[in-house]
């Protein structure tokens, strides 16, 4: 019996049959002010879900360790000053969708879907602007609860193309 199911794993294996997974979701825990000079990095510290364990908690980069097509989500909020929430959704580095709340008469949020293909090794993060007025609020709930933050998963897997090409 045991070879049997070493012999059907190896054959939904082979098929590509298995299921692969990848999804997080993160949440910040305090309020962050951006550097005047440099773009900087947001660590979504509160993990709410890390299956697979590609989201870093440590500088908040999602790593993908499967390749394929994910889904993005971002949100940030505003403080309620004249600070303005400008970040970014990074890939590799490089901007690929911005939101912009400005916070001056309300507390404000912004969010974005990002659909990203990634290979093996690429990292996506999200970013705080380079700005003197540029900051993110989030909640000084005893719970942690928060208003910014960042999810991503798995659309599906990427397979090199087998089909015929006569």
């Amino acid at each position: 019996m045991y070879v049997v199911g070493v012999v059907a794993l190896l054959i939904l294996s082979l098929s590509g049959a298995t299921a692969q997974r990848s999804s997080f979701s993160a949440k910040l825990r305090n309020d962050l002010i951006a550097s005047p000079t440099e773009d900087k990095p947001v660590v979504f510290d509160v993990i709410l879900n890390n299956v697979n364990g590609d989201y870093d908690d440590s500088n908040g980069r999602f790593t993908a360790s499967i390749k394929g097509t994910y889904v993005f989500y971002f949100t940030l909020m505003s403080p309620y000053t004249s600070k303005i929430a400008h970040g970014a959704l990074t890939k590799n580095g490089v901007d690929k969708s911005r939101v912009w709340s400005s916070g001056n008469v309300a507390h404000e949020m912004s969010g974005n879907t990002v659909i990203l293909d990634l290979k093996i090794g690429d990292y996506v993060n999200v970013i705080l602007k380079a700005g003197s007025n540029y900051a993110l609020h989030t909640s000084s709930a005893a719970d942690g609860s928060g208003y910014c933050s960042f999810s991503g998963f798995l659309l599906y897997p990427s397979y090199e193309d087998t089909r015929c090409k006569y």
